[in-house]
């Protein structure tokens, strides 16, 4: 059933949490101006883009008639009005299972809602999780073991513990290496083309240690270096061929 809604001074919340309250005099039924929730119930049943349907205008409607009678009767003397108050909810037995059946309803609304949270919830896990059908079985009772055996356990683990040594060796990028590099590249192609004696895939010292490896040959005469209309080629002297 649809909640109708109810927003005042004291009070801000559903129709049958407002009734509730009053009935179990957790609320003052004169802190509340009748005429402005009976207003908003009317509001509601009458909304022309969501209207209530006639049989929920209609259990509404009762629930605001209760409220109007509840505080007539509040206005009564003290002994008639303790008299009356036992009374109110066995005179009316069909308010009591409207008021109970909104309020189940209520409840009822919250557990689904939580129930297909946890149903989604279920089919998502953190990453890295097993699933405990994956997970091996203990295979049998754990015997009980004092925390002088464990202590003892372990420093015998650690004494069969070979430590872990990293070692950093220095770079090969040496004067000798680029100048190596540099003769095998162009035993290997003959006639190179200056771009293409830096490998592609290098470091920043790789690059300066070939080119100065370069210019040593250069100076030593065992490399030539040409300029061509279109690039820079070189070559060995031996090979005898200028670009």
């Amino acid at each position: 059933m649809t909640e109708v809604e109810i927003d005042c001074e004291n009070f801000a919340g559903s129709l049958t949490k407002l009734l509730r309250l009053l009935l179990d005099s957790e609320l003052d039924i004169f802190a509340l101006r009748l005429e402005h929730v009976v207003e908003q119930v009317v509001q509601a049943i009458m909304d022309a883009h969501t209207p209530l349907a006639v049989d929920e205008a209609g259990t509404h409607l009762v629930l605001c008639s209760t409220m109007l009678r509840l505080k007539s009767r509040r206005l009564l003397p003290v002994e008639d009005l303790r008299q009356t108050e036992a009374s109110l909810h066995a005179d009316d037995p069909a308010l009591l299972s409207i008021v109970q059946g909104l309020t189940y309803e209520s409840y009822r609304e919250v557990v689904d809602m939580l129930e297909n949270l946890a149903a989604e919830s279920a089919l998502l896990s953190p990453r890295g999780v097993v699933a405990y059908e994956a997970l091996p079985s203990a295979g049998g009772s754990l015997q009980k073991v004092s925390l002088l055996t464990l202590v003892a356990a372990f420093e015998q683990a650690m004494r069969l513990r070979q430590p872990m040594v990293l070692e950093v060796s220095r770079p090969a990028c040496t004067l000798a290496w680029g100048m190596s590099y540099v003769r095998q590249t162009i035993e290997a192609q003959g006639r190179v083309e200056f771009s293409c004696v830096f490998p592609l895939a290098c470091s920043r010292l790789e690059i300066v240690m070939i080119f100065l490896g370069l210019l040593e040959l250069v100076r030593l005469g065992e490399v030539l270096l040409r300029d061509d209309a279109a690039a820079c080629y070189l070559e060995s002297r031996e090979a005898g061929q200028v670009a």
